[in-house]
């Protein structure tokens, strides 16, 4: 890509999808799931 556009341009499109991929990936609700995980144990 530096090749084609420039160093500092593949630079910063490179820095702008790091920063970008949390907001690409499917959204968990993780904190739900590790409040209580005794709650999802089967009863004894």
């Amino acid at each position: 890509m530096a090749a084609l556009t420039g160093v500092r341009a593949a630079v910063a499109t490179a820095g702008l999808l790091l920063l970008a991929t949390p907001l690409l990936l499917p959204w968990n609700d993780h904190a739900a799931s590790t409040e209580h995980p005794a709650d999802e144990l089967p009863p004894d």
